[in-house]
């Protein structure tokens, strides 16, 4: 299995439908062009996605979502799209945390800092 595939199948059943409308928009951002190969790749674009929607659809079924992700990693490469799911991600979590300081909750056990290459949640 290639590294392509093996990401792809991994991280089609976390990434939304919102995810996918977000990273489109920043591919968007960087090239029309890179969004418009995606679509034609895949068959997804925003539009179709806004139209299932409004229309009730249940959302992106995960062959879909798989379609997509084999799209980006082809169009960006997989460090690009590994990085735009990250910074998708990265708002939902921004905004559970901010949910939970609101509440009162202390999330001091829930941050993550990144130095040297090493992930921590220790301030020390």
């Amino acid at each position: 299995m290639s590294l392509e595939m093996f990401y792809t199948k991994q991280l089609a059943s976390i990434i939304s439908d919102v995810d996918v409308l977000n990273i489109m928009t920043w591919v968007n951002d960087l090239s029309p062009e890179k969004e418009k190969e995606i679509e034609k790749i895949s068959g997804i674009s925003r539009k179709t996605i806004y139209n299932w929607k409004t229309q009730r659809v249940s959302g992106l079924s995960i062959e879909s979502k798989e379609k997509f992700l084999n799209a980006l990693f082809q169009v960006m490469g997989i460090k690009e799209g590994i990085s735009l799911i990250a910074k998708a991600k990265r708002f939902q979590y921004v905004a559970l945390l901010n949910i939970l300081i609101s509440l009162g909750k202390d999330v001091s056990d829930l941050q993550v800092i990144v130095k040297d290459g090493i992930i921590t949640n220790k301030t020390e």
